[in-house]
């Protein structure tokens, strides 16, 4: 009986050695957002590697959740994190009109200062989109203010010089001349690529 019990122990480990290979190489995590009473928590859904990701989505400032956006890097405290959900359905729109944004594509939003812009909710963010192909990021820069989001550098968009006094009339309303100049310079030269693991700006 006792040699029976230990043959039934020794298979046991085996098995359980075994088994995170197995998993690892079957199943794939994603990560999926949910609203914890107003703050952000994330959890892994293991799928098969036969199946397609569904598409990632976050909840807006306003706690309606969003598809095709990642906001996961803004704030864990929803409510903190600038966007509106139509602010962000609108903006999917705009971008749709450009052949680099796909609509199954997720897009993900980065403040240029996180303790700065982030915190104000105007200023310098970028649209970030994934190109998987090439090993890039591209970087869409947008200036947001209380009311308005423009962006730069999408087929179709490009702001001239009476936008960008415009912009530059409001941001001093926040900001120092010194630090809206940094914004707006960033903003005036529009799309620019970046390399997604060394992070590195690449001119086009």
């Amino acid at each position: 009986m006792r040699i029976i019990k230990f043959i039934l122990i020794i298979s046991l480990l085996q098995l359980t050695s075994c088994c995170p290979t197995w998993f690892y190489s079957s199943f794939y995590p994603q990560r999926k957002e949910k609203n914890k009473n107003g703050v952000s928590k994330i959890h892994l859904i293991w799928r098969p590697n036969t199946m397609r990701p569904k598409p990632y989505g976050s909840y807006a400032a306003d706690e309606k959740y969003v598809k095709n956006v990642e906001l996961f890097g803004l704030n864990d405290t929803i409510s903190k994190r600038c966007f509106k959900s139509y602010e962000l359905e609108n903006l999917k729109r705009v971008f749709l009109q450009d052949t680099i944004f796909d609509k199954k594509e997720t897009i993900s939003i980065r403040p240029y200062i996180t303790s700065v812009d982030l915190v104000q909710c105007v200023g310098l963010f970028f649209v970030r989109i994934n190109d998987n192909i090439n090993g890039f990021y591209i970087n869409i820069p947008l200036i947001k203010l209380n009311d308005t989001i423009f962006v730069n550098g999408i087929s179709g968009i490009e702001a001239d010089s009476s936008t960008q006094k415009y912009l530059e009339k409001k941001l001093l309303e926040v900001y120092d001349s010194i630090e809206v100049k940094k914004r707006m310079e960033i903003f005036m030269k529009g799309r620019f690529k970046e390399r997604a693991n060394k992070e590195q700006r690449v001119m086009d």
